[in-house]
């Protein structure tokens, strides 16, 4: 692994896990967790788009970059199947327990903020995710394998066994269409889009 990706994944990893633990013995109110992401988010953001700024124009995968046209076909195409997957698996999960509540809309309720979470988040995710582990991976494995992989870690990362099967599903959306098209701006679009959506849905549920 290259010394800037790994110095990357630490920075992120470690940023978010202090604050975890921080927040966990001290308790944060709400403000202050606002306040914080506003802060946190910006400066992870910043610090490893500076660690990645001369790879992230070179291509991750052997294809070429799907054109303007397929690029805007496979982002609809992605959200649609993001979304039918979803509902699946809310019917499958009716079958074993009570009706489960969204898993992007339980992270979104932690932090009811729009900036950090539905916009600033996704583009640290994707950074880290599929510009960093994903493309590590594909040095290791075949795609499908490191589409898996990258997804496992993804979803566990958040650390919620309920959110588990839908991170799951989106990670693995999110990655092929990354793959699909060779631009990380795609996975970084549906992301948002999802994120906004799910944002959408709790405020008229609420």
């Amino acid at each position: 692994m290259k010394k800037n990706y790994g110095y990357a994944l630490l920075i992120y990893f470690c940023s978010l896990l202090l604050l975890d633990l921080i927040n966990y013995i001290f308790n944060f109110p709400n403000e202050l967790l606002v306040i914080l992401s506003y802060i946190l988010f910006p400066a992870l953001l910043i610090t490893i788009v500076y660690l990645l700024k001369e790879e992230l124009n070179i291509k991750v995968f052997e294809t070429d970059k799907a054109s303007v046209k397929n690029t805007i076909s496979v982002i609809c195409m992605s959200f649609f199947v993001a979304l039918a997957g979803i509902i699946i698996i809310s019917l499958v999960r009716t079958f074993f327990d009570s009706p489960a509540e969204n898993n992007t809309t339980n992270v979104l309720m932690a932090f009811p903020i729009i900036i950090p979470v539905v916009l600033l988040g996704p583009l640290v995710e994707e950074l880290v995710f599929r510009r960093i582990i994903l493309n590590v991976f594909s040095k290791k494995f075949n795609i499908y394998a490191s589409i898996v992989l990258t997804s496992f870690l993804f979803s566990s990362w958040h650390m919620s066994l309920l959110s588990f099967p839908n991170l799951f599903w989106l990670s693995m959306v999110y990655s092929y269409s990354y793959y699909l098209t060779n631009r990380l701006s795609v996975p970084i679009i549906l992301h948002i889009i999802w994120n906004l959506f799910a944002y959408s849905i709790y405020l008229l549920v609420k």
